[in-house]
């Protein structure tokens, strides 16, 4: 009798066993079906991104700049204007370079900004701490670059892909780019200007620097626009900097 009675619950015992297994699969399934569709997603989105990026100003692609800047994380005048006033607060010591750069010299915001690149002074002793800083911010290191002029760029982003890169510049190499004499820090002072970013000033590259920056590589539509501006004659209130505050051994 007990033996019908154990073999009478072996198949019931059996289908549980199948359907906690069969859900299991099908979870699994549902998984690998999500992450393919983030995959799909992604790669819309990336292909979305450059081609608003590399569109004619008047092309129907721009219409979509907005929608970009919200995939990309907008870095705004705000974002930018808290990353640096936590990168002071923390004494890195920083000036903004690239797009963000050129909109400080010109005094106002000409474009949406995917990052802000900060050029980071005595690099090797102040990225530890610069890095620290917005790590406390809710940023992570995402990439690691190089080019020429800059021998190290540490990407950071965070959840919502504000990113951040921190520069370090081969100073050497600019100051005799711009016919400066290397040998002291004040010879480094037409590298360095002060800008506006939102009615605040900020320190920045100055106009030939950024100039020199904008040169070996392959320009983007965007970096085109941003040399078009520089050699234009509306350059704000940009000026070499004189404070002994902002000097710096290098």
């Amino acid at each position: 009798m007990d033996a019908r009675r154990s073999q009478a619950k072996t198949p019931s015992g059996a289908v549980a066993e199948d359907r906690s297994f069969g859900g299991a699969r099908r979870q699994a399934e549902a998984s690998r079906d999500i992450g393919t569709l983030k995959r799909l997603i992604g790669r819309l989105l990336s292909y979305v991104s450059q081609s608003v990026r590399s569109a004619p100003k008047r092309s129907p692609w721009r219409l979509l700049v907005p929608v970009r800047a919200m995939t990309r994380g907008e870095m705004t005048k705000d974002d930018v204007t808290k990353v640096i006033r936590a990168l002071d607060s923390a004494k890195v010591t920083c000036w903004l370079a690239g797009g963000w750069g050129v909109d400080a010299l010109l005094g106002r915001q000409t474009r949406r900004h995917d990052d802000v690149d900060l050029v980071i002074a005595d690099f090797n002793d102040q990225i530890g701490v610069a890095c620290a800083t917005l790590e406390a911010t809710g940023f992570h290191i995402a990439a690691k670059e190089q080019t020429a002029l800059m021998p190290c760029i540490y990407g950071l982003e965070d959840d919502m892909h504000h990113r951040v890169d921190l520069i370090s510049l081969d100073w050497t190499r600019l100051g005799s780019a711009l016919g400066a004499d290397a040998a002291t820090a004040d010879s480094f002072e037409p590298a360095l200007s002060i800008g506006t970013i939102g009615g605040c000033k900020v320190d920045c590259l100055s106009l030939p620097a950024q100039r020199l920056l904008h040169s070996g590589f392959t320009l983007r539509l965007v970096d085109r626009e941003d040399i078009g501006l520089l050699e234009g004659p509306c350059i704000g209130s940009g000026r070499p900097l004189g404070s002994a505050r902002h000097r710096h051994r290098w």
